[in-house]
């Protein structure tokens, strides 16, 4: 019987998890195909029979195991990501990967069951961190996973059969035109002065991440054809490593070109001239670009009275994009303003609408009659009217000679 259960001592047999499981083994023609991890008979008994019907009726051979543990094909996949994915995803994935191996580190990937993975997420949890944190974690060890299938160090991927956690998503916060109003003054009263409140307006206007406003240079802005070009660069790749355009809205047009003078007027009185074209640069250190306006926004958040909201500076694309969703601007092209590659994130992260918007939405319900309030024994039946010959009054002679 190629059918068979074997019992796991993780202190014996390192990189094995512990109790019963069954597995299978046979040879097909001198191939040996094998798996594990089954919790019955049943399931080990079914999954040898559909690997022998791959095997006989399609042509196809098993992959061949090798003893690569978890944490070595963690850091080729990482090796891979590096090539293909942003450098802020890299270091997202870099942290996961950190944490993940010290439970899988030193297990064959090749023989790491479902109830491992479970095992990581029960205990992830019990440790305290949230259903979102456990779920990103797990399609971490998803990918990983499928990297060594794709290497040829495994033949199946046992954590795309764990389901993800429950998630409990708050809606992200979206300053209102008069909260925003506020910001901007308190901006201007900040160290950085009229530099953070022209960043503000740029992001609520154009939907930039805040990054990517500040790798923004003069060239990039074109005043005569009303565009905002949005550029990969050496120091800043993008987040989609995507070229795109966005362009300027009318209110935002006057504010760049003042500031366009007063930034002359700065480099004009320079001793060194201008060493960058830079929208933003350090106010210290001027011949530099500015990393951060993190100390003067939050100052400026809390003297308008907007800490207990938790705006950040991502509430102002947030604001940007929801403004758009409301004016009735097709997600295509919002997508394409946003830098998203599809309207999906647009739909599931970015559809939030403030309660004004809401309120007024609600108000455009029309219903035909409102239900009219029962009668309670309390309340006195009115009389039959009875044909008296009284004069009409007023109003009534009023309206029935109209």
């Amino acid at each position: 019987m190629s059918v068979y259960r074997r019992n796991y001592d993780r202190e014996r047999d390192a990189g094995s998890p512990g109790g019963e499981v069954w597995s299978f083994d046979f040879s097909y023609r001198r191939l040996r195909c094998r798996g594990s991890g089954f919790a019955t008979k049943a399931e080990a008994i079914l999954a040898e029979s559909k690997a022998r019907e791959r095997l006989v009726t399609q042509g196809r051979m098993p992959i061949p195991r090798t003893d690569s543990t978890f944490a070595k094909v963690c850091q080729q996949f990482i090796t891979s990501r590096k090539l293909t994915r942003a450098p802020k995803t890299v270091q997202s994935e870099v942290y996961k990967a950190r944490q993940v191996e010290k439970f899988f580190g030193r297990m064959i990937v090749s023989r790491i069951l479902p109830f491992d993975i479970t095992q990581y997420r029960d205990k992830r949890l019990r440790e305290g961190v949230a259903n979102r944190t456990a779920n990103l974690e797990l399609i971490f060890i998803r990918c990983v996973l499928d990297h060594a299938i794709e290497q040829g160090n495994a033949d199946n991927n046992p954590a795309r059969g764990i389901k993800l956690l429950r998630e409990v998503r708050r809606d992200k916060p979206i300053p209102s035109d008069a909260q925003l109003q506020r910001l901007m003054n308190e901006a201007e009263k900040t160290t950085v002065g009229r530099q953070l409140v022209v960043w503000i307006w740029l992001l609520a206007l154009t939907g930039l991440r805040p990054s990517e406003a500040f790798h923004l240079e003069w060239p990039d802005i074109d005043f005569e054809g009303l565009k905002i070009y949005v550029r990969p660069k050496e120091q800043h790749a993008l987040k989609t490593g995507k070229f795109r355009v966005v362009e300027i809205h009318d209110v935002l047009m006057p504010i760049l070109q003042q500031w366009r003078r007063t930034w002359d007027a700065v480099f004009d009185a320079n001793k060194k001239g201008r060493t960058h074209n830079w929208v933003f640069f350090n106010p210290r250190r001027q011949n530099f670009p500015v990393e951060t306006f993190a100390k003067a926004f939050e100052d400026a958040r809390d003297a308008s009275g907007l800490n207990g909201m938790g705006i950040t500076p991502y509430s102002l694309r947030h604001y940007f994009i929801s403004k758009a969703i409301m004016s009735g601007i097709d997600l295509f092209t919002i997508t394409k303003w946003s830098g998203h590659s599809s309207t999906t994130m647009i739909e599931q992260v970015y559809g939030h609408l403030t309660p004004e918007f809401r309120s007024a939405q609600m108000a455009k319900i029309h219903i035909a009659a409102a239900p009219a309030e029962p009668q309670t024994s309390a309340q006195p039946k009115p009389e039959p009217q009875t044909q008296t010959t009284a004069q009409p009054e007023p109003l009534a002679v009023a309206q029935a000679a109209s």
